[in-house]
């Protein structure tokens, strides 16, 4: 096999988790009908840690969730789950993040972490302060944090 072209395309945080939760590795049981074939997976994804490294993707991807003995410590990242992350969303946000001429890996970055305030934003987008005025920040801070995004209004982060 030939490498064509290395990296030609970057995933977000939410599309991974998507792939992940999709990906099927039950096994078939003893209660499981014969007759409904197993899902099969590449032989690929057979290696023996991809559990491991599926497991704990899901787990440092994944909301958190507390128990009732132990709250969960505050995430710094979003709930990649929550209706904000949807691909339809994820499209309107690529449309209304295009007036600022962003490069690619600052698309994904502002996708990936959703910056809340002017000094994040600052370390994502390169040379910000010196690219965008103040209003222009937080015409990009509005537009990351959801407002207006997916028929919304304001969607409170977690």
């Amino acid at each position: 096999m030939k490498i064509l072209e290395s990296q030609s395309a970057t995933l977000t945080n939410q599309e991974v988790l998507t792939h992940l939760l999709s990906l099927s590795t039950h096994k078939p049981s003893a209660s499981t009908s014969t007759t409904s074939p197993a899902p099969t997976i590449a032989p690929a994804l057979k290696a023996p840690n991809f559990e491991t490294i599926r497991t704990s993707l899901l787990e440092y991807l994944s909301p958190p969730r507390s128990s009732d003995h132990s709250p969960a410590p505050p995430s710094p990242l979003p709930d990649y789950t929550s209706p904000l992350y949807s691909s339809a969303t994820t499209k309107e946000l690529l449309q209304r993040l295009k007036k600022y001429d962003l490069s690619k890996a600052e698309l994904l970055m502002l996708m990936n972490l959703r910056p809340r305030d002017l000094g994040l934003l600052d370390c994502v987008v390169e040379e910000c302060d010196e690219r965008f005025g103040v209003e222009e920040q937080e015409g990009i801070l509005r537009v990351v944090g959801g407002e207006g995004v997916g028929g919304e209004g304001d969607v409170e982060m977690a």
